[in-house]
């Protein structure tokens, strides 16, 4: 079976971005709640994704219950689905000005 069969099989297909992993299989970006809790994020659409999280961010399409089959085994049992904000780590060094 094709993974286009099977993602066409799913319900519903959110984007995931991916974190950068250094190889070419991407990993699912994974991030904390403020209490330290790490979840997923997900977006209904490529361009609500874009916005939040850049246009350069890698990406994939999975169902939710795909989704919940990767995170299970990491202990990740929340997918956060088109978040606001997404805060990213901080850079150092000062910006110019």
């Amino acid at each position: 079976m094709s993974n286009a069969v099977e993602l066409s099989a799913c319900p519903r297909t959110l984007y995931f971005p991916l974190a950068a992993t250094g190889t070419a299989a991407g990993a699912l970006c994974l991030m904390r709640r403020p209490d330290g809790h790490r979840v997923a994020i997900a977006f209904t659409t490529r361009r609500r994704l874009g916005v939040v999280v850049g246009d350069d961010c890698p990406w994939t399409c999975l169902c939710l219950s795909a989704a919940h089959e990767m995170l299970d085994p990491l202990g990740v049992d929340e997918v956060r689905v088109d978040p606001h904000l997404v805060l990213r780590a901080p850079t150092h060094g000062r910006a110019a000005g």
